[in-house]
């Protein structure tokens, strides 16, 4: 081999050995650099899963927590269950071993107390474990998450206004109405939560006023509900008035207002100034009482407590079982408690200002006063007294932001129409809803299977807007 050869022969040996250590150093080097970015790629991702998962479960733990706030019938029962459920619902949403986390922190539970409002806050951190960042060093074995969430429950004022005339005992739906109402009642504080209940037929009456120990002694409103009878006519108009009187007396404005207003029927009846010119009779002139179709001041089987109508004793042709015809020859256009009965929802005559007592114009008129009486109550209309002869009087108490919540039944000969328990809600799907006033939800029942559900929807609701 000759001597120029065995040198080019060295040279290409020392070549590859330079390339083969810039590779080796190269490699060396890539790995210096890219298994901690790899590492932080992934590790960050796990991470980010954690971080969320986390997150979730603290929301979900506040949000039980407050709604868990009703259950107890004290303050002190229920913070408990509060901290209980929303411990419980922590751990559901975030369970040990989650992505192979090795440390949870028992979640801390605050509630705090405000004038119309209970807040619970959920605060949680872990010690999420790294897979490729422990490499950084000893100390790099996990990373801290940490979340927190706050839910807040706004105390809720809501009157259940319940209908109770004939045609629910013909259904067969009273006694389900009553175990749905019932069941209504649980979801709300003892304590708290002001509830209470009205009921009509032919009249109307506050059976318990608004109040927040609605499930103990003498204002226990199941035991009233237990009570009702299913008999007679539908006036709705007086049913929702007197609803509203309460929450106005109460005047509560930073509470969430409502009422819950269930009937299995259109409006038959309504509180009226009653014209009577029958010779002799007692009751001659303006004369208030309930009236259905063309048949005023009888009120024929209600509770002591519900009679809207003066029942003279001498000279008229009524009695306390039976209405007559001839009496009453017109209505005012108000009701007894200032709602008009001739808005334009449904068409009557009118003769100098009042109305002719017929059967079409009554009608019309039960059914125009429970329009203006929601719209009036979500107006935040003032309570006064009214009459043909002086008009309003007085001053009264009001209230803006009552919502109201409808329960349609369907099983009755003549079932509510859903336009009219949409306008009475202002829900959003009905005809010409008001933007600028409170709006609820109407919610149709097609059987008394069907109320338990219903009933059960609307407290959900209710719970929701008050977080």
């Amino acid at each position: 081999m000759s001597h120029t050869l065995h040198n080019k022969l060295l040279r290409s040996q020392h070549r590859l050995m330079n390339q083969r250590g810039v590779s080796v150093f190269l490699f060396g080097f890539c790995l210096v650099v890219m298994v901690p970015v790899i590492g932080l790629a992934v590790d960050v991702t796990l991470m980010y899963l954690a971080q969320t998962k986390l997150s979730a479960a603290a929301d979900a733990a506040a949000l039980a927590g407050a709604r868990a706030l009703s259950r107890g019938n004290n303050e002190t029962a229920q913070r408990q269950s509060a901290t209980d459920v929303a411990t419980s619902y922590f751990y559901k949403n975030y369970p040990a071993g989650y992505l192979s986390t090795v440390s949870i922190a028992a979640p801390t539970i605050a509630i705090d107390t405000t004038a119309s409002s209970r807040t619970v806050t959920v605060t949680s951190s872990i010690q999420f474990p790294l897979t490729f960042l422990r490499w950084l060093g000893p100390n790099s074995s996990t990373s801290p998450l940490n979340a927190s969430a706050v839910a807040t429950r706004k105390d809720v004022n809501v009157m259940l206004v319940l209908d109770h005339s004939g045609s629910l005992f013909d259904s067969g739906s009273c006694e389900p109405m009553k175990s749905a109402a019932t069941a209504f009642l649980q979801q709300f504080a003892q304590g708290r939560d002001n509830v209470g209940l009205a009921s009509f037929a032919t009249g109307s009456l506050v059976d318990v006023p608004l109040n927040t120990n609605f499930r103990s002694g003498g204002t226990d409103i199941r035991a009233v509900i237990s009570g009702i009878n299913c008999a007679n006519s539908t006036n709705s108009s007086s049913g929702l008035w007197k609803a509203y009187g309460q929450l106005a007396t109460l005047n509560k404005p930073d509470a969430l207002n409502a009422i819950l207003f269930f009937t299995d029927g259109m409006p038959t009846a309504f509180t009226a100034w009653n014209h009577v010119s029958a010779p002799g009779c007692s009751a001659n002139g303006w004369t208030r009482g309930s009236i259905i179709d063309n048949r005023g001041l009888g009120n024929p089987i209600q509770g002591a407590n519900e009679v809207e109508s003066i029942l003279p004793a001498t000279g008229c042709s009524w009695t306390a079982s039976n209405w007559n015809t001839g009496d009453v020859s017109e209505v005012w256009n108000r009701d007894a408690f200032g709602n008009q009965l001739d808005i334009s929802y449904s068409a009557v005559t009118v003769s100098g200002g009042n109305i002719p007592n017929t059967s079409p114009n009554m009608l019309a008129a039960s059914i125009n006063a429970t329009i203006s009486a929601s719209q009036r109550i979500r107006s935040g209309a003032q309570i006064l007294s009214w009459s043909p002869t002086t008009g309003a009087t007085g001053s009264g108490p009001s209230l803006a932001g009552v919502a109201i919540y409808s329960i349609g039944l369907g099983n009755s000969g003549s079932p509510p129409d859903a336009n009219l328990l949409m306008t009475v809600s202002n829900d959003p799907r009905g005809p010409n809803p008001d933007l600028n006033t409170a709006q609820g939800l109407y919610i149709f029942a097609s059987d008394a299977n069907s109320l338990a559900p219903a009933f059960q929807r609307v407290a959900s609701e209710l719970l929701r807007l008050a977080r």
